[in-house]
């Protein structure tokens, strides 16, 4: 990869990838964030064999950067937001809500509920899921499972699957949230 492409792909990559953190610390240094990670998978593009390595490379890079900068920001005394237990940081100023069977679910609510539903999946595919969203690629999770990529997406599918269904049916169990309608809420997820 040549060095103008790697470093546009890898600072968009880091971008993108630091975007799915709603703390305030990674929301304020978010583009230092990108752009140190940016770097440090520049540096080492001519290292990477195959090509398409390189986004998780970047995604890893990024989590580790991102993640050196909030323990350094800890040490030095910054408030970290904690969204379950931390009411006065933009959590709740902004009143996350999702879309969720037609309800306006609390962003809170919502993660709990999701805690206890990934509970209750089976080990191996709940470890596969949240590695796969903490940025790892199916052929990098093939390895670590030591199974074919193609059961590892499949895995990945019907985990993905079970997951969204248990939560709308506790979101319509539960039934005491805001209808709203599609076009109402059109922009507003966050």
């Amino acid at each position: 990869m040549e060095g103008v492409q790697a470093w546009t792909t890898a600072w968009r990559q880091a971008r993108t990838f630091l975007a799915r953190w709603r703390d305030p610390a990674t929301r304020n240094e978010r583009d230092d964030l990108a752009q140190e990670a940016a770097l440090a998978a520049w540096q080492q593009a001519d290292r990477v064999r195959d090509g398409e390595a390189f986004p998780a490379m970047v995604r890893t890079i990024a989590r580790r950067v991102r993640w050196r900068r909030l323990q350094a920001l800890s040490k030095s005394g910054w408030p970290l937001a904690d969204p379950l237990h931390d009411e006065g940081v933009g959590y709740q100023q902004d009143r996350d809500c999702f879309l969720v069977c037609g309800n306006a679910v609390d962003r809170l609510w919502l993660l709990m509920q999701l805690d206890l539903v990934l509970a209750e999946i089976d080990g191996t595919n709940r470890q596969l899921l949240l590695l796969f969203h903490e940025g790892f690629c199916c052929a990098e999770l093939a390895m670590r499972f030591r199974m074919p990529e193609p059961l590892v997406k499949v895995r990945l599918y019907r985990t993905r699957n079970t997951v969204r269904a248990r939560l709308e049916a506790k979101v319509r169990k539960a039934g005491c949230f805001e209808v709203m309608d599609r076009d109402d809420n059109r922009g507003d997820r966050r």
